[in-house]
């Protein structure tokens, strides 16, 4: 009969709690890191949403990698609200991850990432391949005995293989750019293709067999990236390949930043069939420029067009060729050898100019994702150019290499994580809970008990909020434990069992109604 009462005392209290609980959300001007009581050992960083059409926003979730200034770098999930969804710090070790992306592989769906070491302007590591339940399943090194893979590149293929760039040293001749008291050094810009499962490489191009020195417009020691080609971690990156795609019809799409250049490579000899933009450039472009790109893709093609897209970024930091940085789709004529611009995207105000870093996605509904690399900012834009979605990342000289959205199902190995907290043995119990990367909880239902082995009442279903759901029962538990259910009310997945936390005759005055104040320094 208490039992009874009890369950309905709970649900008559939860409208007041609808009203009267604070989440534990940060301050995006004094706290621009997320904290949950539940996970307190996560930090990550919030994301401000400025702009959200939901009539015309793609379903899905953004997928980021932010780092310089975030407390804990590494990939991230976040949905269309801004609400974390998923933090893979630390999943691949003490490394830098850069753009986390969804991938099929061997039949299953899998986030792909880059984890490694950030070098001036490249990177050495390996790839990741992690399942629905955010464990590592594959890693991806470099082949034939070269540098480890670039941070720039990991396209996974066919869902059998995979793309990576390499910045390989090699000694050459430097004469010509002033390097005369011996053998200067070079960054080669290498494609591997290599089989995920056996690691053998299926094909293998190297800038330096087919585009020469001479298509570099970066010339050395003149960017902080760009190296003085005197030392092997000084190699003169006259380069600097930062994409390269597998088209439908077999041949490779690569672009080069530093010689401001997009080339179609045949997959028989590695000879550059076209080449767009740069010095050498084999077409004539009507009606625009760019310059130090980003993320070159091939989107559609016949035999006489072949629609392309690429992050204009405009800007190397050094030389500017417009106000700000665009995406861009571009259509090809290869009968008469002239390139068009037919659509561009701006981020909303007065744009974004970003001298490094970013890309262009576009979406099965023709949505764009723009990523704005060294400006920390992602949008989303309808096909007319409509900025849809944007947002930032609210610690300032936030970086991020990539954005793109994807839909994911995904239930992690581990357990929903719960905290309880009551004020005195009297007081209200407040629960939180969050299931770091879970996609399908609907509803929270928590359990409450006098003991740890005794019977436990259930809530009514709780409709979860954002990464960490707050709710507060009107008696003290002593002990509790929360169950995620879908939107069939299927259950997924219960904590474990844990005692409520009241503190102490000396800490009491310090705490809240919903929580103590916890010390950050």
């Amino acid at each position: 009969m208490a039992s009874h009462f009890l369950v309905h005392l709970m649900r008559a209290f939860s409208v007041f709690c609808a009203l009267s609980v604070a989440l534990v959300a940060a301050d995006n001007i004094t706290q621009p890191e997320s904290f949950f009581l539940s996970r307190p050992d996560i930090r990550a960083p919030i994301l401000n949403v400025t702009i959200n059409d939901a009539s015309k926003v793609s379903p899905g979730f953004f997928f980021v990698a932010p780092y310089q200034g975030q407390t804990q770098a590494g990939p991230y999930i976040y949905d269309n609200l801004g609400n974390l969804v998923w933090t893979g710090y630390g999943s691949a070790g003490p490394a830098t991850v850069h753009m986390p992306q969804v991938v099929s592989y061997n039949g299953s769906t899998y986030i792909s990432y880059f984890a490694g070491n950030q070098l001036l302007g490249n990177g050495r590591g390996h790839g990741v391949l992690v399942d629905t339940t955010y464990r590592v399943n594959t890693t991806i090194q470099s082949g034939l005995g070269r540098t480890p893979i670039d941070l720039h590149e990991m396209a996974v293929v066919g869902g059998a293989t995979v793309l990576v760039n390499i910045y390989q040293p090699v000694a050459a001749d430097l004469s010509a750019y002033n390097v005369t008291t011996g053998q200067g050094w070079v960054f080669a810009g290498l494609v591997q293709e290599m089989d995920i499962k056996t690691g053998e490489v299926l094909f293998e191009w190297n800038s330096l067999d087919h585009v020469p020195l001479d298509a570099g417009l970066v010339a050395p020691n003149t960017t902080e990236v760009v190296g003085n080609g005197t030392t092997r971690e000084a190699a003169w990156d006259y380069f600097h390949i930062n994409s390269a795609e597998k088209t439908p019809d077999g041949y490779y799409l690569v672009s080069a930043r530093h010689t401001n250049a997009i080339y179609k490579i045949s997959p028989v000899d590695g000879s550059v069939v076209w080449t767009l933009g740069g010095k050498y450039t084999s077409f004539a472009q009507t009606n625009f420029n760019f310059s130090s790109q980003h993320d070159a893709r091939h989107r559609e093609s016949n035999t006489t067009t072949t629609i392309l897209t690429l992050f204009d970024n405009a800007s190397n930091g050094f030389t500017t060729t417009a106000d700000y940085s665009t995406g861009m789709v571009i259509s090809l004529n290869n009968e008469t050898m002239t390139a068009t611009l037919t659509n561009s995207y701006t981020a909303p105000g007065a744009g974004l100019r970003s001298a490094s870093q970013g890309n262009m996605q576009t979406l099965e509904n023709d949505n764009q994702v723009i990523g704005w690399g060294s400006n920390g900012f992602v949008s989303e834009h309808t096909s007319d150019g409509t900025a849809v979605w944007f947002a930032s990342f609210a610690i300032t000289g936030t970086v991020n290499y990539r954005a793109h959205k994807y839909n994911w199902t995904a239930t992690p190995m581990d357990q929903p994580v719960l905290y309880t907290y009551a004020k005195t043995t009297s007081a209200p119990l407040a629960l939180y809970v969050s299931w770091n990367g879970a996609t399908e909880i609907s509803t929270f239902r928590f359990h409450t008990s006098t003991t740890r082995d005794g019977e436990f009442t259930a809530t009514d279903p709780v409709p979860k909020t954002g990464f960490e759901t707050t709710f507060v029962i009107p008696t003290f538990a002593a002990f509790a434990f929360a169950e995620a259910l879908d939107k069939e009310g299927t259950s997924l997945g219960n904590s474990s069992t844990v005692a409520t936390f009241v503190p102490g005759p000396g800490l009491v005055a310090s705490c809240g109604d919903r929580s103590c104040p916890l010390l950050t320094s």
